[in-house]
């Protein structure tokens, strides 16, 4: 079999891969080049890809602190780290895929569940913590690594939307607000502007 500079392979000897060791790859394989087994039911090999992977979560509504629902879609990007690990967990990147979601999803979850709305949504770019959150995510996410055998690189919150029956309240609430410290600060700056006056007129 032939192993890419992309890709690396993992053997099963009757079933059973060999663990790696100091000393010993065992039946992990990373260093590019053709290679001889066994034929099966002996030997069988697996390999995989271990460039960079991304995978997007399907977005699904979830909770702020200020108890505010809001959907969001996030894209993690990720290798295989632990080849040995992986393959003993997973039969496919797919598989791996499908339980990095799972878990992406548990983890953004309990994030949100951190931040107050204004976080996500704001007229006021300063108050968006879009950097944060990923990356606490991010950390949470890594806590992970160890089970799957993946690195994960990066996470990127993607997509934002609002369940449809709450946009239109939200947005009202939002524009109400920022009227009113509009009205706030127009009724300052006419009260400093009525004081400049009446100082210019007593002089």
């Amino acid at each position: 079999f032939q192993v890419r500079e992309s890709e690396v392979a993992v053997v099963r000897t009757f079933g059973r891969i060999a663990k790696p060791t100091a000393d010993n790859p065992g039946g992990v394989i990373s260093k590019p080049g053709p290679y001889a087994r066994w034929p099966w039911p002996i030997q069988s090999v697996s390999i995989y890809d271990h460039r960079l992977q991304v995978t997007t979560t399907v977005g699904e509504e979830t909770p702020t602190r200020d108890g505010k629902p809001i959907i969001i879609a996030t894209t993690v990007g990720w290798r295989i780290a632990d080849p040995y690990t992986f393959a003993m967990r997973y039969n496919n990147t797919a598989a791996a895929e499908e339980s990095l979601k799972t878990r992406t999803r548990s983890d953004q979850k309990a994030v949100i569940g951190e931040y107050n709305f204004a976080d996500f949504v704001s007229v006021d770019p300063n108050e968006l913590k879009y950097d944060a959150i990923e990356k606490q995510v991010a950390n949470e996410l890594a806590k992970a690594e160890r089970d799957y055998g993946i690195e994960v690189k990066y996470v990127r919150l993607e997509k934002l939307a609002l369940p449809s029956k709450i946009s239109e309240t939200v947005f009202e609430a939002m524009k109400k607000e920022r009227q009113a410290k509009a009205a706030g600060i127009t009724t300052e700056g006419e009260s400093k502007a009525a004081q400049i006056k009446a100082t210019a007129e007593g002089i």
